[in-house]
Order: C-alpha cells, then structure tokens, then sequence
C-alpha cells in the first residue's frame, strides 16, 4: 500500500514539473515572437562580427508587375517583391522592362523601415487608335475628365458633340451623342467652348461677321448650352448676362481652391500667394505652381507614405504646358512635336508620343490608361484632325 506521503511527493514533483514545462513554452513563445518582431523591424544578426545589426526593407511594385529589379546595377528580384537585409544607406534602383521605358532613382533606406516604391512604367511605342471620324473643332475636356465637347463641320452632323469618357474600354463606350445643331444662322461647329465648373454646362460663343453702313464689325454671341440632352428648340443666348456667368464661375473656382488649399501646409499658402497661377492635383494632395517665368513646380504634401516624411517641392522639366496625370503622381508634359510623362519629383521622364497634333487638345483618360490628342493622319477622309487615344496601359 502506497502511504499518504509518497502521493503527496509525487503531486508535487507532478506540479512542478507542469510549472517547468509552461514557463519553457512560455519562454520558447516569447523569444519566437521577439525574433519576428525585431526580423520584421529589419534586426539581423551579423555573425561575422558577433552583433545585431539594424537593416531596412525595399519593397517594389509597379504596373505593369514584372519589372526586373536592378540595386547598384545587380539584378535582384522581379517587382512585386520585397528586398530584405539592406544596409542603411543610399541605393540607385532601376527598374526594367521589355517595351517600356526604364525607371531609375536614388533611394535612401533607413534602418527599421520599409520604403515602398510604386513605379509605373508607360509603353515604349504605344498604339494609336482613332476614336472620332468625323473631324472635331475645337475640342474641350470637362473640369471631371469626364466628358469631352466639340465641334463637327461634316454635313447631317454638324453643330456640337459630347464624347464620353468611361473607366472601360473604348470599344465599349458610348457613342458621341450631339448636344445643339447648326441653325442657318447659328454655326455652333467652330464655336470657341467653354465648361461650367461641375461639368454640367457648355459656354458656346460664336464670331459673327456684320455689316452695318458699308462698316464691317465682328459680334460674339454666346448660349448656355444644357451638357446632358439635345438643346435644339431650346436656345437662350446670354450675351447680356455674361459677365455674371463668368463671375460666378469664378468665384465657384476660387472657392474650391481656397478650400482645397486650407488642408495644405502654411508653406504652400505662402507658394501659392507668391505664384502667377495654381493646379491641384485630382487628389489635392498635391499643388502645380507656375512661377512668372513660366517654370513650373510642384508641392507635394505627401512625398512617401514612410512616416515624418516631409512634404518637398521639386521643379519640373521646362514644357510647354503642363496637365496633371489622373494618379496625381504624375504630370503630362506638352513640348512642342512630343508628349512625355514625368513623375512630380522631376524625375523619371518618360516620351509618350512625338509627331504632329494640336498642343492645346491633349487629355487624359480618366483612369490613366490612354491619352487622347487631336492629329490629323489622313486628309483623304477628313481636312479636319480627328482625335486618337495612345495607350499607356
């Protein structure tokens, strides 16, 4: 028979030893999980040297996926992936692929972080696909990027047409629908157009040639014209009231942007006091400022989604003219015989399109996919230049 004692050691030394083994698994959790922590903080262990190091994390994407990574001209990865183990420091990154233009920048990592780069690559030699057939007059793009206005001159359709702008493919986009006729007194074809700010109206104003007294004079008649239906029957010309429909536009434009530049920074206020004109970015993260020279910079209130990152204002390659990209990382330079893309450090610009086309009729698409310009390819069909997408997707 077993006495009263030895079972009470025996519990014991059982109790114990369960003690022992949760504080092991404890103990064997808890320095797993530190280990996770500080590997994914970018600690790494030098066993060369017997002492933790602290490294940073790249991590690569970029449309479209595929890209080779190249660090300090050594192929490392494709994108979409993360390269680990980096020493704190500065990197020339460059990212490569077939039929697209490269991406090169200097890259600074710091220890404990993961920088991000989300680069987008445009096409070396995109298509160029012809969207209008009847010739456009012209054509103006609405403040969304939605919709674009024109003129045809071509016989049964002329007067004004609307184009719109769907986030799908053009095969499968809806066809121009016309929005006012020629009348045989009203010739709205080349009428000089103008949107509303919320995109809803088409400020048309006609040149009309009079002779009163053996004296020629030209007259400009104007007519508010409805964006979303037909406005044949309808028409109310506004030549009288249009200086308060231009004021009231502008005062609608200043609003937004005193609004817009209210979330900046006291830095971009005193920028933009100090600049002959101002663009928001779509997102108005960001503020495209034109000095009286005519250089154009950008403020970016949001350089990097890393923390504490400072907003930084970069200058941009002389252009003609300059339109923001629909992610609003990008800016479309309009150069005399070519189109490029530039991201808003400056950097990275890339040719899009070189030859002939109207440098006042360059839209984007508003995803991003395609530009729209307006070239005349084939005078055998048309005298008037048509308008084309370039695919950058």
């Amino acid at each position: 028979m077993v006495s009263t004692v030895d079972t009470s050691k025996s519990s014991n030394e059982h109790k114990k030893r369960r003690v022992i083994r949760f504080f092991a698994i404890l103990f064997v959790f808890l320095a797993v999980t530190a280990t996770i922590i500080f590997f994914a903080r970018g600690f790494r262990f030098d066993f060369k040297e017997r002492k933790l190091e602290r490294t940073g994390i790249l991590s690569v994407s970029t449309t479209p996926n595929g890209a080779a990574i190249y660090i300090n001209d050594d192929l490392k990865d494709a994108s979409n992936a993360t390269i680990q183990n980096l020493q704190p420091g500065k990197y020339k990154v460059r990212l490569t692929k077939e039929g697209y233009s490269s991406w090169e920048k200097e890259i600074e990592i710091k220890e404990e972080i993961v920088t991000p780069i989300e680069a987008v690559l445009f096409p070396s030699a995109p298509n160029l696909k012809a969207i209008s057939f009847n010739g456009v007059v012209n054509p103006e793009i609405s403040p969304d990027l939605q919709k674009i206005v024109y003129g045809i001159n071509l016989k049964e359709r002329e007067g004004l047409w609307i184009l719109e702008l769907a986030n799908r493919p053009i095969i499968g986009s809806r066809d121009p629908r016309q929005i006012v006729s020629n009348t045989e007194t009203l010739n709205f074809s080349k009428a000089t157009l103008e949107w509303s700010p919320d995109s809803s109206k088409v400020l048309a104003t006609l040149t009309e040639t009079v002779k009163t007294a053996g004296k020629t004079t030209k007259v400009q008649r104007n007519y508010l014209l409805d964006a979303g239906r037909l406005n044949d029957g309808s028409l109310s010309e506004v030549s009288a009231t249009l200086a308060q429909i231009k004021s009231d536009w502008e005062a609608e434009h200043d609003l937004k942007e005193k609004n817009a530049l209210s979330r900046l920074s006291d830095e971009a206020k005193k920028l933009a006091r100090e600049s002959k004109n101002i663009v928001f970015s779509p997102d108005e993260d960001r503020l495209l400022l034109f000095k009286e020279d005519d250089t154009a910079v950008v403020y970016d209130s949001k350089p990097s989604p890393v923390p504490d990152t400072k907003p930084a204002i970069s200058q941009l390659p002389k252009a003609q003219s300059y339109i923001w990209y629909p992610d609003s990382k990008h800016v479309i330079l309009v150069e005399n015989g070519a189109i490029s893309i530039v991201e808003v450090d400056g950097q990275n610009k890339m040719g899009i399109y070189t030859g002939s086309f109207d440098p006042k009729a360059v839209f984007p698409w508003p995803d991003g996919s395609k530009l729209i310009i307006s070239t005349t390819l084939n005078t055998a069909v048309s005298k008037e230049p048509n308008l084309y997408s370039i695919d950058l997707r």
